[in-house]
């Protein structure tokens, strides 16, 4: 806050010109620096405090810790103080040297946490925690004591108890010795070669056995190892035999070391025995198997492949490839495993022997899978070729028989150019239109067919055209305009049997409504779901025409309609919309079925020619690794069929070219009859938008131009205009009623814009849109004639004020000239002018008092302007003054003259820079020589006379400043002279104390003193005082 605070304040005496405020505001600056120390006084007392809290916590936390240490020492001294003369038990000694290690713990925690805290505490609490290091300090001589008289029991105790485990570890090791005798046994009844699984299961758990020994024997020598290291630190006494007793357990463990890695080694040669059986056993298991391909490769190599059916050859084909592949499986198999036994039988002959011969013969049986797999391969070649170009040429034509099927489903839209479409759209957009008459006035379709058919049973093509050419009228829709030609093709489409006539059943299935499935949905017998039965499943984009109107099942929340399937003619009910939103059925539309349809055939042949060019493709490059034989003959086929389905797949996307073609033209015949029809609605809608917003918009243009005329003279007059313009306050008053309801019609033509602009928001072309921009521009010439008016107030504004600014230099010139012959000085006017209140000039003396003067040549309107320019409540002192005391600094060195004609005049002396001058005549302009001169008074020594404010090149000397004021910083005493007099002085000045310059500074000739000549704000004493 006070840094806020000073920061506003410093901002607000860079700003601060005016005598009063600037001292208050260094008042102010006082008061805040006075703050600061006070809070800068209390912040220390409260991080002292904050310091000594934490000092005493910190001494509680550790004389806690202290005490807990004190009664663990306790404890030991309570268990290590005999009774009598008799020593302690073992069980005794052991409980004393689990509380010494206790104790021993707290106390070396505690010692270290007050040595961490007693360097940087405060003198009272560095000198309580060294009492409590003290008490720590006698609490370990305690313990030190304790230790040295119980350290033969101590250590006796504890080599004893070394020395029982010890030969626990030994009888462990022995006993997991004996487990890995119980694991060989297998191996140990005679039997030369065991079982495959038997032997392999033994091996796994002779070794398992042997790591389990290996972890005792080496935990065991660990421990003996730790203690021996322990007790050579004991006394020689108890040490020695203790040494003694590890030796003889240690010579325990390593005699079942040496067991153990017998073990190994014999577990290693059965390791190896056992590899070369397994090996063996895989050998035969490969035999087998390469048999078996033989076995099947016979029939394909002795028949002739031409009297066998694809299907026999075929599973002979797949007999002979699962084969081959198991029996290659067990060769490659069987080869890795014997390289990987390599390993373990390498430096071990007899085993290397074993090996080679059982690489040798896998070889073999390789050799001999690979001769009869190469015998039969030619006649599997000329099957498998035969097979590809069949089924290949097969798919070429299924292409071509596919892309024909499409280039007919496609005929209405590429030949026909979707004509019958737009005549459905036309003919629906009718029947909608006379659906909504019906629902309004209750009509039927009966009268209408009547009215048609000119109460005939039918309606002709002539009868039919002239009903539907006066619907617009009849119907108040200009929308439903259609020419001649249209109407004819509406007339054919409806015409169903083509006989030239419109029958009732015709009449009355343009009025069926049909709806096409979009999700896949069961049609059922009756309307209640839950007691109903599936007639059929309605599929996607089937059509299904209603049988009367869609009925709410209030209970599930859905709707649901019976109807009639077109196709099947199947009648059901089904659900159009579930009660979770979901829609079953939309409205049909003959086009968008038909571009359904169209999309899934396309779809489909797209994928039927990409299978055929992707199986072509792909045999191709899996033959391309044959060389010789049918299949190469084959590939050659193969490469005539590509072309072939090349030439499809193109005229595939050219029939699609066309289609997407001919749907863009067709999307443009609908827009084109769509937009012509909406576009006459629009073009009515937007010269209604129009013609309102123009009529506001000329209500605020005709009193612009009133405003305009009746502020013309006041803000087009010059200079001199203004000076003798009479009537500105009429002006003024009359341009503020004007801007008034100038407002008033700009808000509402702004309103009619926005109103309109709200219904023509969404309008992105056309008429309605044409009419968005233009309203747009309405809206830009209200907001500029709206700135117009207020750029023609602010004119208004800133002539008033010249004129007030003119009349006010005027003022100030006249009354400084009347003041400088009456010998009068500003006050004794202000007084003059004020009287009777002698505190403000009231409008009514200060009105006068101007018009009055021929000097001033100011009409009542202008005195009244100057007035309210000047305090508008009336005229007090300081605000008069303020307008008549004019004050420049000289800003460049410039004569002070006797005469204002520089010619004759004299030098009285050279002004120097910063000097204050008071403006007592003037300013003046000499026009011969270009220059502007005042009268002044140099407040430091009160030398009078002329000086020029401007040269004629432009160079200025002096520079209009504020009236001086100063703010006493100290006491000091105002005097009635310039020399300082003992004792005398009008009365002492207060500290913060305005003072208004009357003359000085002027220095005093002793020493380096400042002296002005000043009148206090606060009651006018006037004197000399001491500025520095």
């Amino acid at each position: 806050a006070c840094a806020e605070a000073r920061k506003v304040l410093s901002s607000k005496q860079k700003e601060a010109k005016d005598g009063p405020l600037v001292a208050e505001l260094s008042r102010l600056q006082g008061r805040l620096n006075s703050t600061q120390q006070e809070l800068a006084k209390h912040k220390k007392a409260v991080a002292s405090g904050e310091r000594l809290i934490k000092s005493k916590q910190v001494l509680l936390d550790e004389e806690e810790k202290i005490k807990q240490a004190e009664l663990e020492v306790a404890k030991v001294e309570t268990f290590s103080t005999p009774l009598g003369d008799e020593k302690p038990a073992d069980d005794v000694i052991k409980q004393i040297d689990a509380a010494v290690g206790v104790a021993q713990e707290a106390l070396t925690a505690v010692m270290k946490s007050i040595d961490l805290h007693i360097t940087n505490a405060m003198p009272a609490l560095k000198a309580s925690l060294s009492k409590l290091l003290a008490r720590a300090k006698k609490s370990q001589e305690k313990v030190d004591k304790v230790k040295a008289l119980t350290r033969e029991q101590r250590e006796r105790v504890s080599s004893e108890e070394f020395q029982k485990e010890a030969s626990n570890k030994a009888g462990e090791v022995e006993a997991a010795l004996e487990k890995v005798n119980d694991a060989e046994l297998p191996f140990l009844k005679g039997i030369e070669e065991l079982p495959l699984s038997e032997a392999t299961s033994t091996i796994k758990s002779s070794e398992d056995a042997a790591d389990v020994v290996q972890k005792v024997i080496s935990d065991a020598r660990t421990y003996i190892a730790g203690r021996t290291l322990e007790v050579r630190r004991f006394g020689e006494g108890i040490a020695k035999p203790a040494l003694e007793e590890f030796q003889k357990q240690m010579e325990r463990i390593n005699n079942s070391g040496q067991k153990l890695s017998q073990f190994r080694r014999d577990t290693e040669q059965r390791k190896r025995q056992v590899l070369l059986q397994e090996g063996r056993e895989r050998l035969a298991a490969v035999e087998a198997e390469v048999e078996k391909a033989v076995v099947a490769i016979a029939p394909l190599g002795n028949e002739d492949l031409d009297t066998l059916t694809p299907e026999a050859a075929t599973a002979i084909c797949e007999k002979l490839a699962a084969l081959d592949k198991v029996a290659q499986g067990k060769v490659d198999d069987t080869h890795a495993f014997l390289s990987n036994s390599q390993k373990l039988v390498r430096g071990h002959a007899s085993h290397e022997e074993q090996l080679r011969q059982l690489q040798s013969k896998l070889g073999g049986l390789q050799m001999d899978l690979q001769k009869s797999k190469k015998a039969a391969s030619e006649r599997e070649q000329r099957f498998v070729a035969k097979k590809l170009l069949t089924e290949a040429s097969d798919l070429a034509g299924e292409v071509d028989a596919e892309i024909d099927r499409a280039a007919e489903t496609a005929a209405p839209l590429l030949v026909e150019g979707g004509e019958d479409f737009l005549v459905a759209n036309n003919v629906l957009q009718l029947v909608n239109a006379l659906k909504e008459k019906m629902k309004q006035d209750g009509t039927s379709q009966e009268v209408i067919f009547s009215q048609m058919a000119n109460g005939g049973k039918s309606a002709g093509k002539a009868a039919f055209k002239s009903y539907f050419e006066k619907i617009p009228e009849t119907l108040g829709r200009e929308d439903l305009t259609f020419s001649d030609t249209q109407r004819e093709a509406m007339f054919k489409h409806v015409d169903k049997d083509k006989n030239g006539e419109v029958s009732t059943t015709e009449f009355e299935d343009m009025f069926r409504e049909r709806f096409m499935c979009v999700h896949s949905i069961s049609v059922t017998d009756t309307f209640d779901i839950s007691t109903s039965k599936t007639v059929v499943k309605l599929e996607l984009d089937e059509v299904v025409e209603a049988i009367g109107q869609p009925r709410h099942n209030n209970v599930l929340g859905v709707t649901r309609l019976e109807c009639k399937l077109v196709e099947s003619g199947k009648i059901g009910w089904v659900t159009m919309k579930g009660n979770q939103g979901t829609r079953y059925l939309e409205p049909y539309s003959p086009y968008t079925s038909f571009v359904k349809s169209l999309d899934r055939v396309l779809e489909a042949t797209s994928k039927k020619t990409a299978g055929a060019n992707l199986f072509i493709k792909q045999k191709g490059a899996e033959l391309a690794s044959c060389h010789v034989g049918p299949l190469v003959d084959a590939r050659g086929e193969l490469a005539k069929l590509r072309p072939r389905v090349s030439a499809a797949g193109k005229r595939l996307d050219e029939l699609k070219r066309k289609v997407q073609e001919a749907r863009r033209e067709f999307a443009k015949k609908e827009e084109g009859e769509q937009k012509a029809q909406q576009e006459a609605r629009d073009r009515k809608s937007a010269g209604i938008a129009i013609a309102a917003v123009s009529e506001a918009v000329a209500v605020v243009e005709a009193d612009l131009q009133k405003l305009d005329d009746v502020a013309r003279p006041l803000t087009t007059a010059d200079a001199s205009t203004l000076e003798s313009f009479g009537t500105p306050i009429s002006v003024s008053k009359e341009t503020e009623t004007l801007a008034s309801t100038l407002a008033k019609s700009v808000a509402a033509a702004k309103a009619v814009a926005s109103e309109q602009q709200a219904v023509l928001a969404k309008a992105s072309k056309g008429p309605l849109h044409e009419a968005k921009q233009s309203l747009s521009k309405m809206l830009v010439k209200v907001e500029a004639n709206e700135k117009k008016s207020l750029s023609l107030q602010g004119a208004v504004k800133a002539a008033c004020e010249k004129c007030a600014t003119s009349a006010a230099a005027r003022m100030a010139s006249v009354y400084r000239e009347d003041v400088q012959k009456r010998g009068i000085n500003f006050d004794a006017l202000f007084v003059e002018l004020a009287a009777p209140s002698r505190e403000m000039i009231s409008e009514d003396a200060f009105c006068k008092s101007v018009t009055k003067s021929p000097a001033m040549a100011c009409s009542s309107e202008q005195a009244l302007l100057l007035f309210r320019y000047i305090e508008a409540d009336g005229i007090t002192r300081r605000s008069f003054l303020r307008i008549l005391q004019q004050y420049y600094v000289c800003v460049k060195t410039i004569a002070i003259t006797n005469e204002f004609e520089i010619s004759k005049s004299k030098t009285h002396r050279m002004l120097d820079l910063d000097e204050v001058i008071e403006v007592l005549e003037g300013p003046r302009s000499d026009e011969r020589l270009g220059i502007t001169r005042i009268r002044g008074r140099a407040l430091g020594d009160g030398s009078v006379g002329w000086i020029s404010v401007k040269g004629n090149q432009g160079t200025p000397f002096l520079k209009e400043t504020p009236k001086p004021f100063f703010s006493c910083v100290a006491k000091i005493a105002l005097e009635p002279d310039f020399k300082q007099q003992d004792g005398a002085s009008v009365r002492m000045l207060k500290m913060d104390e305005v003072l208004e310059v009357l003359e000085g500074p002027r220095r005093e000739k002793v020493g380096d003193v400042v002296r002005i000549r000043a009148k206090t704000c606060k009651d006018a004493s006037v004197g000399w005082l001491t500025v520095k």
